[in-house]
């Protein structure tokens, strides 16, 4: 992968954290591009082929914790329901304030972050917050 693979974000992200970015994973970017534009196309499958058997979400919209059958079960009725609602929904990925690489969310305005955690090229946790 290169620079030119990701667009505008990476360059953003490379000079404004530049020892940060040295230090991620290829396999890990990899995996939350293919989340950014899972919720940027609303295509679910991007987001369950990285899911470790051992995924856990949580979220604090979410009152449970979702294992991988619930929330491969809800991220499909998620993205269904924005679907037919025709609500609009934009991903980006970028750093937070604390300085992790994650997406940034932005749905009718409400802006949460989703951060994921990637064990063996497989997505183990996933949480949805506010920042």
């Amino acid at each position: 992968m290169s620079e030119d693979d990701f667009g505008d974000w990476y360059l953003k992200i490379y000079y404004r954290k530049k020892t940060k970015l040295i230090n991620m994973n290829d396999k890990y970017i990899e995996i939350l591009a293919d989340f950014t534009e899972a919720w940027n196309t609303l295509n679910p499958e991007l987001i369950i082929q990285h899911l470790s058997p051992k995924f856990i979400y949580d979220s604090q919209w979410v009152f449970n914790s979702l294992d991988y059958h619930e929330y491969k079960d809800y991220i499909r009725g998620k993205f269904e329901t924005i679907r037919k609602t025709g609500s609009s929904v934009k991903a980006e990925m970028g750093y937070n304030e604390r300085g992790e690489l994650l997406i940034q969310l932005n749905q009718g305005g409400n802006i949460a972050f989703y951060r994921i955690r990637v064990e063996n090229n497989k997505v183990v946790k996933g949480d949805l917050c506010m920042f």
